[in-house]
């Protein structure tokens, strides 16, 4: 038997995953057509494998095509998915920093999971029978951000990576600076391309030569809001796009973290023979 388990955010069936080979793929994709957006989980007894012809049908968590029955766990991205999306996106987490990200994985794991904590503030959550065979779902839950390293005296801060940037798309992105005093709004900014002389208009913008406004009048001003070491996530909050589509700041590696916490949440809720666990990693 073949046993698969895939995550699809576009509700598609992995038919590579289940084995149903090229040019036998039209009538297997009329069946995953009618499943619903979220598909997390796919069990099939024997090689997966239609034929041009073969009637498809798919009901209530099945699709069956004729010598094998492919079993659907469906999760639709549903008002409360989508809520929990949205809140680790929004939460401040980047890298060495994801503290706060990661007190709210934990929280809402927590709700179906037995959850631990280690030293550095990353959280596992287990579901399933201790003593059986484990499953691992690995999830980031930091996200690449700024630090601040010097501020003018014009009251502009200097700033550095958290993480692997491409200076060229930082240039004009809206950035909350996390301080004592809470998050302070700014922008990121550098030499416009008028002011710039020779081969700077060529060479690529360097991090060096970026700084974040802030709106302080004078370097004074600047350091009486901002200490250097605070940490600044970059981007905006999470929005929604044509063709069911979303965008925001820290979903390259928050919405992994969201997909397993979501697929330990259906274990959680079925009968299973395995022990999953989810390790949200703060890196």
């Amino acid at each position: 038997g073949l046993r698969v388990e895939a995550l699809h955010l576009r509700g598609e069936l992995d038919l590579d995953a289940l084995g149903v080979e090229a040019p036998d793929r039209r009538d297997a994709r009329a069946a995953g057509e009618q499943v619903r957006p979220g598909l997390l989980a796919a069990e099939a007894d024997g090689r997966a494998a239609a034929h041009p012809g073969d009637d498809a049908a798919c009901g209530a968590g099945r699709v069956s095509i004729p010598g094998h029955t492919v079993m659907l766990a469906s999760a639709p991205m549903d008002d409360a998915a989508y809520g929990r999306l949205e809140r680790l996106l929004t939460a401040h987490g980047p890298s060495s920093r994801a503290r706060e990200a990661a007190d709210l994985w934990a929280e809402l794991a927590g709700e179906f999971a037995t959850v631990e904590r280690d030293r550095m503030g990353s959280a596992v959550a287990t579901v399933g029978p201790a003593a059986a065979p484990a499953v691992l779902l690995l999830g980031h839950i930091d996200q690449i951000g700024l630090i601040v390293t010097h501020i003018e005296d014009s009251g502009v801060l200097r700033v550095r990576g958290l993480g692997g940037w491409d200076p060229r798309g930082l240039v004009g992105q809206p950035v909350r600076v996390r301080t004592q005093a809470g998050d302070l709004p700014g922008v990121l900014g550098s030499v416009p391309i008028h002011l710039q002389k020779g081969d700077e208009r060529t060479s690529g913008t360097e991090m060096k030569q970026l700084w974040s406004d802030i709106g302080a009048s004078d370097g004074d001003h600047a350091r009486s809001l901002v200490r250097i070491g605070d940490d600044a996530s970059v981007g905006h909050g999470p929005t929604r796009l044509a063709g069911r589509r979303l965008t925001s700041r820290a979903i390259a590696d928050r919405l992994g973290a969201w997909v397993a916490l979501e697929a330990l949440r259906i274990a959680a809720a079925v009968s299973h023979t395995v022990r999953v666990a989810h390790h949200g990693s703060v890196h």
